[in-house]
């Protein structure tokens, strides 16, 4: 990934003013801020930018840095690989998502990464408690 991250860079801003920064600046970026704490609008504004310049890249990279982002938030539990494509599908392709997956799949970690990674997001959540309560 980190080549391919090289390669392009996404154009970025901070107080300074607007700069250039390659994708792998700004995921280091974005590890930084995760690990220091600081304010979730700046985390969301570089987050934005890896999105914008990943939608153009192919489904591996997108991959790539869905797992890294991921990684950032769940040090101890790395995401699986159909985890990290729904994710994508909502984060990347901002398309709708139908998940059904069994017990122990990791749908809550999903939703608490998804409320985590864009704070501003809306959303829905339908869950067949009674369904639940069968089984």
């Amino acid at each position: 990934m980190q080549s391919q991250l090289a390669k392009d860079s996404v154009r970025g801003s901070d107080a300074e003013g607007p700069r250039a920064e390659t994708p792998e600046a700004l995921l280091e970026r974005i590890s930084d801020i995760v690990q220091t704490g600081e304010p979730s609008d700046k985390l969301q504004g570089l987050i934005d930018q890896v999105l914008e310049w990943v939608e153009r890249e192919d489904i591996h990279v997108q991959d790539e840095v869905v797992f890294f982002i991921l990684g950032l938030f769940y040090k101890d539990y790395p995401a699986r690989k159909q985890q990290v494509h729904a994710i994508r599908r909502l984060l990347v392709e901002r398309k709708d998502l139908m998940l059904i997956a069994k017990t122990s799949f990791g749908k809550s970690m999903m939703l608490q990464a998804l409320s985590a990674i864009r704070p501003s997001s809306i959303m829905i959540v339908i869950i067949p408690l009674t369904v639940i309560g069968r089984e």
